[in-house]
């Protein structure tokens, strides 16, 4: 997943993608869900669209 162009892991709440993998299904995904930076370690809420 990307925020703002930077990497970035899932490391919790749900993201659930489109049946066809098109992209984010955000009306059954959580509506924020926390990230970690890959670079810098840093956790921070995303939203997931």
């Amino acid at each position: 997943m990307k925020v703002d162009d930077r990497q970035v892991y899932i490391i919790a709440r749900n993201v659930v993608m489109h049946e066809d993998v098109s992209g984010v299904d955000v009306r059954n995904s959580d509506s924020s869900v926390v990230v970690m930076d890959a670079e810098s370690g840093k956790l921070e809420f995303a939203s997931p669209d």
